[in-house]
């Protein structure tokens, strides 16, 4: 790695952990891609929410589901631990456990009957409960995974939904070929009828990350494509409009 690179991804985590620790309510960091700025969201998996303000358009991406603030070594601990604890739900060796999270925060993790391996994630101190399912890699749509939702075989993947908001998402894993799966979920969704709106590239200081805005009455779904070598996912996130 070049030094001026490793400079960009320290100033980058100086940054991160400032605004983690309450030291700094946001923080805006230069890129070589771009301009980001690091603001606390409680509701997120990793703490942080990273909004684009110079080099692809403003657009705001929460760290936990578009894994925008780069493979932090703390959010890769915890998310390997939840990897752990979902196994043993689904092996019935477990039935309820508690994740430290980067943010100080901890999450209990509690396993559910809605489906094999499904499980709810709760804050001690409060916030919306969220009710997810992982899917194993299969070449056809699963048990338990939703119709209207698009698939993609032999990848696996985890839904999420939400208590009390209106919002899930999808995330798959491991892609062999992240662009060749964004084309295929692009493709499910416009033959549903799906409208595309926008498209844009957002910087992070590993890489880039594509993200792709679709609409269908009062509903919008997202497709994130976050590269991050071994960490490369796409989330798809589904959002109704309130009206009112």
């Amino acid at each position: 790695m070049s030094k001026p690179k490793e400079e960009v991804i320290e100033r980058y985590k100086e940054a991160e952990a400032r605004v983690r620790n309450g030291e700094s309510e946001s923080e805006v960091v230069e890129l070589p891609s771009g301009t980001v700025r690091l603001t606390r969201d409680e509701s997120s998996m990793t703490g942080i929410s990273i909004e684009v303000v110079d080099g692809g358009g403003a657009h705001t991406e929460g760290g936990g589901g578009a894994g925008g603030s780069g493979p932090d070594p703390k959010a890769m601990e915890a998310m390997e631990r939840m990897k752990e604890v979902m196994e043993r739900f689904k092996a019935g060796e477990l039935e309820t456990a508690e994740i430290p999270l980067p943010t100080g925060d901890v999450v209990r993790l509690t396993k559910s009957d809605r489906a094999p391996g499904a499980f709810t994630v709760q804050k001690p101190g409060g916030g919306p409960t969220m009710h997810s399912i992982p899917f194993d890699a299969h070449s056809e749509r699963p048990e338990g995974y939703p119709d209207d939702l698009p698939f993609l075989p032999d990848v696996p993947a985890s839904m999420t939904e939400f208590e009390k908001r209106p919002e899930r998402t999808v995330n798959w894993f491991g892609l062999p070929d992240p662009d060749a799966g964004l084309a295929e979920l692009r493709a499910q969704l416009e033959a549903d009828g799906w409208v595309e709106e926008a498209e844009m590239t957002m910087p992070n200081p590993f890489g880039t990350m594509t993200s792709v805005t679709f609409r269908k009455g009062d509903v919008e779904r997202g497709l994130v494509v976050t590269r991050l070598s071994e960490h490369t996912k796409i989330m798809l996130v589904e959002k109704i409009e309130k009206r009112g």
